[in-house]
């Protein structure tokens, strides 16, 4: 693994866990009997698909409804398939450029026409751990 997939799983972690510490400051009366706190976000994102390496094309909008520092709970308006990865961009929640990684866990059909649906974030050490 390189200096540059360090850096950046780095990063990767360090966002997530501003989002997820900034969420339990302002919300510490919250109990969860969960093992992973989630903490509500309640924020517009855009879900994104990767073209090549430093491009992504977006797909559509959705809500974000809690975080977590392993993954992400999302309501759509199309079923997200399990397995699949895509890209959370969290502009303009986040002032600067934010894309992370999930890989879809669930996509559950609430009413017609809206998804709760949730993944884990995939790191980009992960990745390379996977190839090899």
């Amino acid at each position: 693994m390189t200096d540059e997939a360090v850096t950046a799983k780095d990063a990767q972690i360090q966002v997530i866990q501003r989002l997820v510490e900034g969420l339990a400051r302002k919300s510490k009366q919250l109990e969860d009997q969960r093992s992973i706190s989630r903490y509500p976000l309640n924020v517009r994102v855009t879900l994104c698909h990767q073209i090549n390496r430093s491009e992504q094309t977006h797909i559509y909008s959705c809500w974000a409804t809690e975080i977590s520092h392993e993954g992400i709970s999302l309501l759509t308006t199309v079923e997200l398939f399990c397995d699949r990865t895509i890209f959370i961009n969290f502009e303009p929640a986040i002032v600067r450029p934010c894309h992370l990684k999930i890989l879809v866990t669930h996509s559950d059909k609430l009413i017609e026409g809206i998804y709760r649906s949730g993944g884990n974030f995939v790191l980009d050490q992960e990745e390379e751990e996977a190839k090899e």
